[in-house]
């Protein structure tokens, strides 16, 4: 059953249905709220961003907590920490001209491999959610995007997405084919190994650390990442490279190499 019935439903309740899935949630500031930070100055949020000084460290399953969160602020949106519940969210961006449904496409087509279906989500620009469950040894991931995919973000164990039961001026968040109010727990699909090795690359861990031997598969993804031959660039560049530069003269040294 589709989400779009259920958006008149209060945030409170999603937040309640999020956590009795195990998923840890937290409240978000809508976009244009004033607040005061914690040195008592006027702020206004600029985009929906965690209503509590700890952001995403404050996500919790706990049902007297987030009742507390949206009786303090009912006009507050909901967030999801997908690393505290074992999943992955790949948010492929298409806001303000970005690219992420066709830089992902090229990737996949580049090395030869395709993401599983999974649980999804349309988000109020456009873009989507891909939702995926992490191996429980997976190192922690922090955020960052994709190799060639600069408009397609990773978030795990380092920050958190808006889910449905969050409007923003431009529409809402809305899960496709499953109603989190209504709906039992949706289907989702484990990350496949490529992609965790990519994941674990980008987070400077060894792919290895997960696999007692490296797939031909990962070995393929990981080799078909471009690298610089160090010892083939100018060598004003490879002193740059190797020996940084002297406080005071990088505008000097960057633009003589160039």
């Amino acid at each position: 059953m589709s989400g779009h019935e259920s958006t008149g439903s209060k945030a409170l309740d999603y937040a309640l249905a999020y956590a009795r899935l195990g998923w840890p949630v937290i409240a978000l500031r809508p976009a244009g709220s004033k607040y005061e930070d914690l040195f008592g100055s006027s702020k206004t949020a600029r985009g929906v961003e965690p209503a509590s000084k700890s952001g995403f460290k404050d996500a919790t399953t706990n049902s007297d907590i987030i009742e507390a969160w949206y009786q303090k602020g009912p006009e507050n949106g909901v967030g999801i920490y997908p690393g505290g519940a074992g999943l992955l969210a790949l948010d492929v961006d298409t806001k303000c001209g970005k690219r992420g449904p066709e830089q992902l496409e090229a990737l996949q087509n580049r090395i030869g491999q395709t993401l599983p279906e999974t649980l999804s989500q349309q988000t109020p620009s456009g873009g989507t959610h891909l939702i995926f469950r992490l191996p429980s040894d997976v190192p922690e991931l922090g955020n960052s995007a994709l190799p060639n995919c600069p408009d397609v973000d990773i978030r795990a164990h380092k920050g958190y997405i808006a889910a449905e039961g969050t409007a923003t001026s431009v529409g809402k968040y809305r899960f496709l084919d499953w109603d989190p109010l209504l709906d039992d727990e949706p289907e989702i699909a484990e990350a496949p190994t490529w992609l965790i090795d990519l994941l674990v690359k980008v987070n400077g861990q060894n792919p290895n650390s997960i696999m007692t031997q490296p797939s031909s598969q990962s070995l393929s993804v990981l080799t078909s990442i471009p690298r610089i031959d160090i010892d083939g660039i100018p060598a004003e560049l490879k002193s740059l490279v190797m020996n940084g530069v002297p406080h005071g003269s990088r505008s000097q040294q960057f633009h003589h190499a160039v």
